[in-house]
């Protein structure tokens, strides 16, 4: 291994080099924090023999793409041999038989196998509720007098526990012995592209929220929600889906292009509760990539070229080529309230491994307009949400349709 693959920002080096028990990093998005701990995770492991580190996020699916599979790249990339396990028990072991596990707090039975690791480490810990970290905090370090809990977030919600517990002293100058806060934003980060910059600084004035939270990480404000967690939908394994809808062909599919920004496909299955599934979002997709995507994906799974295919209707071209390809390819009705009001028909449940569709309803708000919430929503992260409402509204759209009455000049 050698130093040069170590890339420690300076902003980062006084909170993981302090001695406090609660390490708190919060801030807004491409600040770094969550490769810091990454690599500070994989160095002091190797520094702890036979010692246990343990990894929270909300699901297993979240664990393995934002911690896991990353952290073990880090480690090839090192040249520090090790073995992996991508299934339950997900762990890391690093040559000096240090473990690292890696878990969801979707269901708190699962920390009662954790009985003593030296430290615990939670991403995105505004999806764990105050009991669930409470619970964590009481099963570390119980022979380890230099035990560390470290959390990392996107301050999304004012009134979030974790806001309350830590932000709020650390912004009142009043965070208690024992706890290290740290905030950090983009600007701590020089590894990033000034395109990729520019585009978060135009935020501020069409998503003041989303700017408070993910460009200066200071907490926000989610009174405009769109889709309430809890109400209108919640998330479970694609496995817990019902073996009927598991087992066939959505009823549609959402098609959002994209390439600078994601191109993002959904699958709805619809029912007396609606079921959702993220197929894919990724970035700089070419039509050949999706093509190939969509072929692999449709013979995987023996679906028909029949089947309902709604694409973003500002790319004719696209979707053209994709009917040629012998795709159901059509144009998606894109009145967005109208597809907002149809998806809140009916109660869905999304899959977990959903990440992206996930994180966007969680912070999918209607516009402000001088202090007051108006009836457009905030456009720029709803890639996955504008593949949805094709799917859903536009299914909806053609069923509703009223038949076109017979003409005298139909007959000539």
């Amino acid at each position: 291994m050698s130093t040069s693959d170590v890339h420690m920002l300076p902003a980062f080096r006084p909170v993981l080099r302090s001695k406090a028990n609660e390490k708190v990093m919060y801030g807004g998005s491409g600040s770094g924090k969550t490769y810091q701990v990454q690599q500070y995770a994989l160095l002091r492991g190797m520094e702890e023999p036979d010692a246990q580190t343990l990894i929270v996020m909300e699901t297993i699916p979240a664990v393995l793409t934002g911690m896991f599979w990353p952290m073990s790249r880090m480690l090839d990339d090192w040249q520090v041999p090790h073995e992996d396990r991508a299934t339950v028990p997900i762990y890391i072991k690093l040559p000096n038989g240090h473990q690292l596990f890696f878990t969801g707090a979707d269901k708190v039975e699962k920390f009662k196998y954790f009985t003593n690791p030296k430290r615990v480490i939670c991403e995105e810990a505004t999806a764990l509720k105050a009991e669930d970290a409470d619970m964590l905090d009481n099963r570390m370090g119980r022979t380890f007098r230099d035990a560390e809990f470290i959390y990392m977030f996107n301050p999304i919600d004012a009134h979030h526990w974790i806001v309350k517990r830590y932000v709020e002293p650390h912004l009142a100058g009043k965070v208690p012995e024992g706890v290290f806060v740290h905030h950090s934003t983009y600007r701590d980060n020089k590894h990033l592209s000034q395109e990729w910059i520019a585009k978060q600084e135009r935020r501020i004035s069409t998503d003041p929220n989303y700017y408070r939270v993910y460009v200066l990480g200071l907490p926000g404000h989610l009174e405009g929600l769109i889709y309430k967690e809890g109400a209108n939908w919640q998330h479970i394994p694609y496995d817990s889906f019902p073996e009927a809808v598991r087992c066939s062909p959505p009823r549609s599919l959402g098609l959002d292009f994209g390439f600078n920004d994601p191109t993002s496909l959904v699958g709805q299955w619809e029912g007396d509760v609606r079921h959702l599934h993220q197929f894919f979002y990724a970035s700089s997709m070419t039509q050949d990539d999706l093509v190939r995507f969509l072929e692999g994906l449709y013979a995987e799974r023996g679906w028909p070229r029949s089947l309902p295919l709604y694409c973003d209707s500002a790319e004719p071209a696209r979707i053209e080529d994709l009917r040629r390809r012998g795709f159901a390819a059509n144009p998606a009705h894109k009145d967005v309230r109208f597809g907002i009001d149809a998806m809140k028909q009916t109660p869905f449940v999304v899959s977990d491994e959903s990440l992206d569709l996930i994180r966007e309803l969680r912070s999918y708000c209607w516009q402000e307009k001088g202090g007051q919430v108006v009836d457009k929503p905030v456009e720029g992260n709803d890639h996955a949400l504008d593949a949805v409402r094709y799917a859903v509204a536009s299914v909806l759209y053609v069923s509703e349709m009223p038949e076109k009455p017979a003409q005298f000049n139909d007959f000539w």
